[in-house]
């Protein structure tokens, strides 16, 4: 093991205490075509999708588009998506999505994935919204659960070709656990 390592699970195992008071802030934008492979691995496994490609838009918007295994014959099937609502850390993880369009399909997203087995658990379908539950999503993806301790803010945008994950993080100063450092600047 690394020296590195060794000295990030001994500061883990104590809240990372020597780093108390330490922030970030950090905004990733997620190309298409980082996004559609990822999905498309992540949805093959359920046998009921073939691949999946992703069109982020302006305006949070994005276009995903959801090739089926079965029937074999059906064309891609486009789906348009807006973000609703955002996770307001640390009450609520869940990232809420409302479809804007399905085509040829009425009933919202929902109807559409009465094809798709194994839908994997923290994403959960209610008519015409899709709600995305971050904190089972980073279980299910091996992120390390205390992760989500640490993010103060996670936002969700689209910009042509990319979703933009922009979050800040802060380890705690003991006894002072809800820091807004958003003020101090």
């Amino acid at each position: 093991m690394n020296w590195w390592t060794t000295l990030l699970k001994e500061q883990q195992a104590v809240s990372f205490a020597a780093l108390a008071g330490a922030r970030g802030t950090l905004v990733v934008p997620i190309a298409d075509t980082l996004l559609s492979r990822a999905l498309s691995e992540w949805l093959r496994g359920t046998g009921s999708v073939r691949g999946v490609t992703v069109n982020a838009r302006q305006g949070n918007t994005v276009v995903i588009g959801v090739r089926l295994a079965r029937p074999a014959f059906l064309p891609e099937i486009p789906v348009t998506l807006r973000i609703e609502r955002q996770p307001e850390l640390p009450a609520s993880a869940l990232l809420v999505l409302r479809t804007l369009s399905l085509a040829g399909l009425p009933g919202g997203v929902a109807s559409l994935m009465k094809f798709v087995n194994g839908v994997p658990d923290g994403i959960t379908f209610r008519g015409d919204t899709v709600e995305i539950d971050l904190h089972m999503l980073f279980r299910r993806s091996g992120v390390h659960e205390d992760a989500m301790r640490y993010i103060r803010r996670l936002h969700v945008n689209t910009i042509p070709d990319a979703v933009v994950v922009a979050l800040e993080a802060s380890v705690p100063i003991p006894g002072d656990a809800l820091v807004d450092y958003s003020a101090e600047a």
